[in-house]
């Protein structure tokens, strides 16, 4: 009788650890964020500053993003220079990205206590001080 119990036992054991497996999450569907121009011309410019402006404040192909929470955003960089994503308003870098590289996927969870949330990417480099305009703003929504 004792062997049977340790049988029984191990198939339990063997199953509980299989169902743990079935709560990773699922395939992650990634929004991709391509960046440009490299140099501001007068039909970009932020606000504020003047026609003659010639920073780096590269726009986005999505101002406004929009996650399910689990999914992520990547940021594929124009070939004019590095660019080094930054949040708003804490400042904090997100990674650099090297000109014509792809940046890595970024995965965003939601908030249980809120339907949903918003942050705002720009770049350092962008002399954008005025206006406080950023790459895009993401929107995760929770499941």
């Amino acid at each position: 009788m004792p062997a049977r119990t340790a049988v029984v036992v191990a198939v339990l054991a063997a199953a509980c650890a299989s169902s743990d497996s079935s709560t990773a999450p699922a395939n992650v569907a990634t929004t991709t964020i391509t960046l440009g121009p490299a140099e501001a011309t007068s039909a970009y410019r932020p606000s504020g500053l003047p026609a003659a402006w010639s920073g780096f404040c590269p726009t986005a192909s999505a101002t406004s993003v929009i996650l399910t929470a689990g999914n992520a955003y990547q940021v594929v960089n124009q070939s004019g220079r590095a660019v080094e994503l930054i949040t708003l308003p804490n400042r904090a870098t997100i990674e650099t990205i090297n000109a014509g590289a792809t940046g890595q996927k970024h995965v965003e969870y939601g908030a249980v206590s809120q339907a949903s949330f918003t942050f705002t990417v720009t770049v350092t480099g962008c002399t954008d001080t005025q206006s406080g305009q950023g790459l895009f703003n993401v929107t995760v929504n929770s499941k």
